[in-house]
């Protein structure tokens, strides 16, 4: 499972900002720091405590192959514990990882 980051240069480095996931962005002087700064940031949104009732959109493919898009992983213990409380509340119908069905 993968998030889409949107690169932006400017004078001191580059800042990006999740295209799926509102308030999800950082920054970095280098396109490395920036990178781990992303998987930091989106890791860090998606984890919620497993009782948790927030609804977090789903990676959006049409942003795949776009200029100057990061795609960024999900951790897979982080990304599992999402799809299942997606399906807890109703959100997926099924979870399997190779396919995601919206309820």
């Amino acid at each position: 499972m993968k998030y889409h980051f949107e690169l932006y240069p400017d004078e001191r480095g580059y800042w990006t900002l999740c295209r799926e996931l509102d308030g999800c962005c950082t920054e970095g002087d280098t396109l490395e720091e920036v990178y781990a700064n992303c998987l930091e940031a989106l890791n860090g949104y998606l984890d919620e405590p497993e009782a948790s009732d927030r609804v977090d959109p789903l990676p959006d493919p049409r942003w795949e192959g776009k200029p100057n898009i990061i795609a960024v992983p999900v951790e897979p213990d982080i990304a599992r514990r999402t799809l299942e409380r997606l399906h807890r509340l109703g959100v997926l119908i099924s979870v399997d990882e190779r396919d995601v069905v919206l309820a």
